[in-house]
């Protein structure tokens, strides 16, 4: 009997020192993974401009390719953060000329966080410069149903976000040019109107030429 006893307690020592090896073994495998995440986050972030990216009528190329990069990471490596992140994959594309690798990350965005003006707003843009006035109007109709106050919660508590306004020194309201494009947006939606009318075809092309500009 004592021997059976003994027997007993060997195996369930051996059992649980099994897991207790396992257990250890699997956290310290996240949390090596975890690290490598962060790693690559922290080297890729420097690698672009983005004062250059935001600003310029032509941004660099490899700006907006290093900016896809990261915020893809973004995306893979920190949950919470991806609908921010995909939104910008979307942006930067977006300046790239790839429009269906824009709408792709803007949609996934939204199906995320449908409460964020840009990501309806930057979709509007590239619908009303292809000449899609009906597409277009219908995301600017979007955009302008979002509460502004939930996209500068947003843009002011995310770190995506915070990371672009620390790299632009202040020199970037980000609220001032928020409520500035609520009222661009509202007029865009009345030349999408007059241009599904066909009222003046020369100003609906002129006027969706001037739209790539504007990315």
């Amino acid at each position: 009997m004592i021997a059976m006893l003994k027997n007993i307690l060997s195996r369930v020592w051996v059992f649980y020192l099994i897991l207790i090896v396992l257990f250890f073994v699997f956290v310290d495998h996240k949390t090596t993974i975890r690290s490598a995440q962060l790693q690559t986050l922290s080297r890729l972030t420097p690698s672009f401009d983005y004062l250059n990216m935001m600003n310029a009528d032509k941004p660099r190329e490899k700006d907006l390719a290093a900016c896809v990069q990261y915020h893809r990471y973004v995306v893979d490596f920190v949950p919470s953060a991806a609908a921010e992140g995909l939104a910008m994959v979307g942006y930067c594309s977006m300046r790239m000329g790839h429009t269906k690798d824009a709408h792709e990350a803007f949609e996934r965005s939204i199906s995320l966080n449908p409460n964020y003006f840009w990501n309806y707003y930057h979709q509007g843009m590239m619908f009303f410069s292809q000449g899609d006035f009906a597409k277009a109007g219908e995301n600017f109709s979007k955009a302008l149903q979002q509460d502004p106050r939930a996209t500068v919660f947003v843009m002011t508590r995310s770190k995506v976000f915070t990371d672009i306004q620390r790299s632009f020194k202040n020199k970037y309201n980000m609220e001032e040019s928020l409520l500035a494009s609520y009222r661009q947006t509202a007029e865009l939606i009345k030349v999408c109107q007059v241009c599904l009318q066909n009222r003046n075809a020369s100003f609906c092309r002129q006027t969706a030429v001037t739209a790539v500009k504007m990315f």
